[in-house]
């Protein structure tokens, strides 16, 4: 039953992919600018060229080691954040209006104001960082509130060492919900931090890439980025999923 809901899923996806291919040959062939709209081809070129070049290969590698470091800040913050809300539940309340804050808030400001701040280097970071917390900790507290209440009653009767029941009983139990998290931020997180270097031309970059193709009217190089990283993102997102799944058995 659940291979063939899987078998269904792929077909449905395939098709979806299918449709956007062939709309956008369809689109390029009507308007006959390769300029703006790039042939299928070329763009197909561009992604081979990308990996062709040891350059680009080190821009990738670059930006999964800092999504990587930002997601693994951004964790530990959340898990500090999480264990005081066990603690003093009225805590969320307070820090409400500053995750709103930094949730809503247009990554091209937060990009500016930390690159007038502390300067370029650290701005991808910090950006991906702040926009990725409030995201963990509204799905960690969301996991946290759906707890049997019994068992949070039982717990607080038994045990009153506060850190003995968040790593033994809380930190379990938030594991498959850390896991699911981490795949749901590190796209956004990627996304972000793509950005945040493309506004401040972070060296050793895709964004400083994507800028630089920008600048040569290269559209058949951006678009190939593009796919580069929702491939990527695609893969992360279905090996973590794998992965929350068995945890859950």
């Amino acid at each position: 039953m659940k291979n063939s809901i899987w078998n269904k899923s792929y077909i449905y996806s395939g098709t979806g992919i299918l449709v956007l291919v062939l709309g956008w040959i369809i689109v390029s062939t009507v308007a006959d600018n390769s300029l703006i709209f790039p042939t299928v081809n070329q763009i197909f070129e561009a992604i081979v060229n990308i990996f062709g070049k040891t350059d680009n290969l080190k821009y990738i590698l670059f930006d999964i080691l800092r999504i990587v470091f930002s997601i693994l800040v951004s964790f530990l913050v959340s898990i500090i954040v999480v264990f005081i809300y066990i603690r003093f539940k009225n805590s969320y309340h307070f820090l409400k209006p500053i995750l709103v804050f930094f949730k809503t808030i247009p990554v091209v400001a937060i990009s500016i104001f930390i690159w007038l701040l502390v300067g370029g280097k650290s701005v991808p970071i910090i950006t991906t960082v702040l926009v990725t917390i409030p995201v963990i900790i509204q799905g960690l507290i969301g996991a946290i509130n759906s707890m049997d209440r019994n068992l949070v009653d039982e717990l607080k009767m038994v045990n009153n060492n506060h850190f003995v029941a968040f790593f033994h009983v809380y930190l379990p139990y938030l594991l498959p919900y850390i896991f699911i998290t981490f795949f749901q931020t590190f796209g956004l997180g990627l996304k972000v931090m793509v950005t945040s270097e493309y506004l401040s031309q972070t060296n050793n970059s895709i964004g400083k890439a994507l800028y630089n193709a920008q600048s040569n009217i290269a559209l058949d190089v951006i678009l190939a980025w593009s796919i580069i990283i929702i491939v990527f993102v695609g893969l992360c997102e279905m090996v973590m999923k794998k992965i929350s799944k068995g945890l859950e058995y």
